[in-house]
């Protein structure tokens, strides 16, 4: 056995043994200070939407108008929620003061990115993963940032907010003017009307999430919208607070797993015979020259010499 086909060999036993390895990852539900069972790595919008539910603050990013860092970006940690417990309504909700910062730039550009990190469930300490580790999760939500002005919905953005964080109840006032009022710093609403949804949660890079799947709480079509508590760890049944699994797989190839191998059979297979016949004519044309320099030489400096005219 030559050289080409030992390496053949090997680079195919190597593709099909990693290929099989990685469609048979296991990892076990994230837990950290939340006690609500994490969805499967493989359901994306599932994730997003039960990382949202089980944080309460992020990094706010806008475009400054202010000063010298006019034009560049600024950031601010916002306290949020997507809905009081057990009610999770898929729109995040926020409550700022006029005289914040970022909702100055906000009045000139209502450009926002907003950051959350599963480091605040604690499940990453937990495992010794660095905020930046893929299986640490982490959100990017980009979008507009609106001012919540129906009365119905302002009741909706009370309820999520104050459910999480009570300590605002004395911020806001609907009058204004009640002695536990923050009322000359202007108080309000804010709803992000989602453009973008960025998320890493495993190796592999990014998914951008569809507003579609974000809405359904799930990847799966045809789903009736779900909240994140009833998420499942088999991404969209649903599953009671408490029955958790121990593990679950993690399906990077989405259950194409013949597919997949056999595309990367027919791929290796076409590189091994490519590679076998350009060895095969290099051997040739190897032996061609060199029978030529034994028997003609003048012959073979008359094929070569035409490489070395040069114009002038």
């Amino acid at each position: 056995m030559n050289t080409t086909r030992l390496l053949f060999l090997l680079l195919l036993s190597s593709f099909l043994s990693l290929l099989v390895a990685a469609s048979n990852i296991t990892s076990t539900p994230h837990h950290g200070n939340t006690g609500i069972i994490s969805p499967s790595y493989s359901d994306k919008a599932a994730t997003a939407r039960w990382l949202v539910h089980n944080t309460n603050w992020g990094t706010m990013s806008t475009i400054s108008s202010r000063g010298q860092t006019n034009g560049k970006p600024f950031s601010n940690i916002a306290s949020f929620s997507d809905g009081s417990p057990g009610q999770s309504t898929g729109k995040l909700y926020f409550l700022r003061s006029a005289l914040d910062a970022s909702m100055i730039d906000i009045q000139h550009n209502d450009a926002v990115s907003f950051a959350v990190s599963e480091v605040q469930t604690g499940y990453c300490q937990g495992q010794n993963f660095d905020a930046e580790d893929p299986r640490c999760a982490r959100l990017s939500l980009s979008g507009r940032l609106k001012v919540v002005t129906s009365q119905d919905e302002i009741e909706i953005a009370k309820n999520a907010i104050f459910a999480k964080h009570p300590g605002m109840k004395g911020w806001y006032s609907d009058d204004k003017k009640g002695d536990d009022a923050m009322g000359d710093h202007d108080f309000k609403f804010w709803t992000l009307e989602l453009e973008e949804i960025w998320l890493v949660d495993f190796f592999g890079g990014p998914a951008l999430i569809s507003l579609e799947a974000w809405n359904r709480g799930t990847d799966k079509e045809g789903v009736t919208a779900i909240l994140p508590e009833s998420i499942s760890s088999d991404a969209g049944s649903s599953v009671q607070v408490g029955s958790e699994p121990s593990s679950y797989q993690v399906n990077i190839f989405g259950g194409n797993y013949w597919l997949v191998m056999a595309v990367a059979f027919i791929g290796i297979f076409t590189f091994g015979f490519v590679l076998g016949r350009s060895s095969g004519r290099h051997s040739f044309s190897t032996g061609s020259f060199e029978k030529l320099n034994k028997t003609n030489d003048l012959e073979l400096e008359e094929i070569y010499e035409p490489s070395r005219i040069t114009l002038t």
